[in-house]
């Protein structure tokens, strides 16, 4: 799975690059393929938080990115200082190869699905999430008594192939 998700996804984030500089950001030891690399091992391997992000990364390579000494400060600036916007533009690219490769498989659909699919264009469906947890272990807001919503996030999933139509 790794080697897959390599395979789609960096080749993408490598392609970033010159908007990350058009933003006037720095190459750093941190670059964006390696935070991207970071932030999908978070997701991937459902890691608790970026102690133990730092901690893998010491010891092993985490997607495409080799180990590398980092402190968990040096991370957690990084990552609040990186526009979202970087990483939204390599979801868009990379959208329409899952797309792709989902319809190259040839896998059995639930029966449900299948009339769906034959009676609709799309089958759409919401989710959504409120993402307080983060704000909880995160600089200026880790003491105070009471925690602020950190925001929500809602996703329009196409239901036959899993991914999402808008976020």
């Amino acid at each position: 799975m790794a080697a897959h998700l390599e395979a789609i996804i960096k080749p993408e984030t490598l392609a970033q690059v010159a908007h990350f500089h058009q933003q006037g950001l720095r190459e750093r030891t941190l670059t964006l393929p390696i935070m991207v690399a970071f932030v999908l091992s978070l997701i991937w391997r459902q890691i608790g938080g970026v102690s133990e992000l730092v901690r893998l990364a010491h010891t092993e390579a985490l997607l495409w990115a080799e180990p590398i000494k980092v402190s968990q400060q040096a991370l957690s600036q990084r990552l609040s200082s990186l526009p979202a916007v970087l990483f939204q533009r390599v979801l868009q690219a990379v959208l329409p190869i899952l797309n792709s490769c989902w319809h190259e498989r040839n896998r059995a659909m639930a029966p449900e699905m299948e009339w769906a699919q034959a009676h609709y264009s799309r089958v759409a469906c919401v989710d959504g999430s409120t993402l307080d947890a983060l704000v909880c272990k995160i600089g200026s807001l880790k003491d105070r008594e009471t925690h602020p919503l950190a925001g929500k996030m809602t996703a329009l999933l196409d239901i036959g192939t899993r991914l999402p139509i808008h976020l």
